[in-house]
């Protein structure tokens, strides 16, 4: 019996790899379809029956193919359906022949023909990332947002200076020690802080004692006799340029 070779087998770069952290979905198996045959490619179009998590004998040297990651195959005698898969390991053969090990990108390949029942979702992207657009209201009146003062820092032009920041749920400029327990929420970029933030402007030129006077303000909070239970969460710095 002769066999007519009739398959036909794509190689491509797709920007997505086999740990499955990212994949891609499409409306229909058309839309999939054409996405994939836009990319670029190089073909085999007369292969012979390319059996599935196998090794592809592309007729090619392997220098010229090397940084593809993907194919996609189609045994056209037997079947209309595309396979997808992802390219795991490349031989060199001869200057004409390369053997590519093959292993199935089953979501792609079956992306179709999967019934999902009820499912978590672990992670997802949106195209839409704006601020309260993918989080669901609880319906809890918490009143009108109120501001009690604003204050706002120009900045510093001379470039020796940059600004060493720390965040605290300990207010030590408050009265009492009840009110010296939360810091309250502040803004900060726009942005409500569970905290207060303390700014530095340290002079790159006296960096030793300014760094020391930071310290010891924080020992003299940290000993203070009402934030000892609040160690653990008391404060964290960061480092603004």
């Amino acid at each position: 019996m002769v066999i007519t070779p009739q398959t036909e087998i794509r190689l491509l770069k797709v920007p997505f790899t086999i740990d499955n952290k990212n994949q891609l979905t499409f409306a229909s198996k058309t839309a999939q379809t054409s996405y994939f045959t836009s990319l670029s490619y190089v073909s085999e179009d007369n292969a012979t029956y390319q059996r599935k998590d196998n090794v592809i004998r592309f007729p090619a040297h392997i220098d010229d193919i090397i940084l593809y990651n993907y194919v996609m195959y189609k045994n056209e005698a037997y079947t209309d359906k595309w396979f997808y898969a992802y390219i795991t390991n490349m031989t060199y053969v001869n200057d004409n022949l390369t053997n590519i090990e093959i292993e199935t990108d089953v979501f792609q390949t079956w992306q179709f023909d999967i019934s999902l029942n009820q499912s978590f979702v672990e992670r997802e992207h949106t195209n839409d990332d704006t601020i309260g657009a993918n989080t669901i209201d609880e319906n809890l009146n918490v009143g009108e947002v109120l501001t009690e003062y604003t204050d706002e820092y120009d900045g510093i032009t001379n470039n020796n200076y940059f600004w060493f920041v720390i965040a605290c749920n300990y207010q030590p400029a408050t009265d009492t020690e009840e009110e010296k327990m939360f810091s309250g929420v502040n803004m900060y970029g726009g942005y409500p802080q569970g905290s207060t933030w303390f700014a530095w402007a340290i002079n790159y030129l006296n960096f030793a004692s300014e760094i020391n006077e930071i310290s010891e303000w924080i020992m003299n909070v940290t000993k203070a006799r009402s934030c000892r239970r609040y160690t653990s969460n008391f404060c964290t710095s960061l480092w603004f340029i």
